[in-house]
């Protein structure tokens, strides 16, 4: 099953998120780290500007339990960040399913509905599974989970005429500047948020330039958005310009501080300027709010202004709850009668085995061999009587592990129970030596 390890919007500030958050570039590196050292059989770890957590499962035959796994996992993303520890929250067995497919369907965003996570989502399980940390188990309940978000879409209007969090930055800029058309935009970064932000705001009229890691990038994404590509050494006259500043970069620390803007500000005579950090960690010094005629936003402030809207929403929220509900159960329904499945066909072989084995000592002792037709029919009459007997039984353990509500551990014991009585494990000592005294 499933554990999640992590901290989001719900439990922790920006400023304790931007302490866990990894760069799309390091999470390679990051997900052999965890890996190795909490000894996960399969991990996904999701970083965007709301969340940081990790999914995982243990190994096909490891010791331990998912709360025992995801206590090892909490122990090594607090231990070089200790302040994290006390935001960071643990989800396994149901809780850990029913969380991933609230998230997948965009029922834990900061903004209730947003598409956005949706795609995240997609991309770090398609990162973990280029860094081979995603088995059997993870890929069956991601692709469960992509497939409820996409039943949320098409069976509720959870997502229909949202109040996202760019609709919220652009609603606030035109509060500040009333029309935006002829005002000018900076995009600092290529952050999928703010460039939906700068998309918007260069829809309404205003002029678009965009600052990247190289010229090169800046001009991609700049064709893209129809705004004039710059080069990063162009910023501080570019800021002195600017009346929006839109900011998503992976950079591990502030690019607009508070000294460049106390400098732009010579050249401004008193303009405003409209800040929306989108990063975590954080692109912009929060001290820039303090100075006079500058309004910066990130993206609590943002999700605050959003979440207002959100009760207009509800009834839609409560019928995407029911569906996720509905996909938990079915799921874990599946995965407890798949689990005993192996079991199951270890009992009809070892049925089988007991009784071929017993025919062909009791057809040794013929004094007349027995024709091939007449073994073969006898050999069939036998499979046939391990199905007639085992049916009903077999059945009836499937129907006890998929419908049980005590979940993995009661499918567990039933798993071992199983094993003990039929001896489906390595066999005894006793039963060894008993086979071999056989004639």
């Amino acid at each position: 099953m499933l554990v999640v390890v992590g901290l989001s919007h719900r439990s922790a500030p920006v400023e304790i998120r931007e302490l866990l958050a990894v760069a799309p570039t390091d999470l390679p590196a990051r997900l052999a780290e965890l890996k190795q050292r909490t000894g996960a059989g399969e991990l996904v770890l999701l970083s965007t500007c709301n969340r940081v957590e990790v999914m995982a499962a243990l190994p096909p035959a490891g010791p331990g339990t998912l709360a025992e796994l995801g206590g090892r996992i909490v122990d090594v993303l607090a231990t070089a960040t200790p302040r994290i520890r006390p935001h960071l929250y643990l989800h396994d067995e149901r809780e850990g399913i029913e969380h991933l497919f609230r998230v997948a369907s965009s029922l834990d965003s900061l903004v209730v509905g947003e598409p956005q996570i949706l795609g995240q989502l997609k991309e770090a399980f398609t990162a973990a599974r280029s860094a081979a940390t995603v088995g059997p188990w993870l890929n069956r309940a991601f692709e469960h989970a992509f497939r409820v978000a996409k039943r949320v879409r098409s069976e509720t209007a959870l997502g229909a005429g949202q109040v996202s969090i760019p609709t919220v930055a652009v609603d606030l800029a035109k509060e500040i500047f009333s029309e935006l058309a002829g005002h000018h935009v900076v995009l600092v970064g290529t952050g999928e948020m703010a460039s939906l932000v700068a998309s918007l705001l260069g829809r309404a009229g205003a002029h678009l330039a965009v600052v990247g890691r190289t010229l090169e990038r800046a001009r991609e994404v700049g064709q893209r958005l129809g705004a004039e590509p710059r080069a990063w050494e162009d910023f501080p006259n570019l800021l002195a310009a600017a009346d929006i500043v839109v900011s998503s970069t992976s950079a591990p620390g502030y690019v607009v501080t508070r000294e460049q803007l106390t400098q732009a500000r010579r050249q401004r005579h008193g303009r405003n300027l409209f800040l929306v950090d989108l990063a975590v960690p954080r692109d912009i010094d929060p001290r820039v709010a303090d100075l006079d005629g500058v309004f910066l936003y990130n993206v609590d402030d943002l999700a605050h202004v959003a979440d207002a809207a959100l009760t207009e929403r509800q009834r839609e929220a409560d019928k995407a709850s029911a569906i996720v509900d509905e996909e938990t159960e079915s799921f874990l329904r599946r995965a407890h009668a798949e689990r005993i499945t192996p079991t199951l066909v270890a009992l009809r072989e070892r049925f089988r085995h007991i009784l071929e084995a017993e025919l062909e000592h009791s057809l040794r002792g013929q004094r007349i061999p027995l024709e091939a037709a007449h073994k073969q029919a006898l050999q069939r009459a036998l499979l046939a009587a391990v199905e007639k007997l085992l049916h009903a039984p077999t059945e009836r353990l499937r129907a006890w592990a998929k419908d049980d509500p005590c979940g993995d551990w009661h499918t567990d014991l039933l798993v071992s129970a199983v094993e003990e009585l039929f001896q489906l494990t390595e066999p005894s000592a006793t039963s060894r030596k008993n086979e071999s005294a056989k004639p």
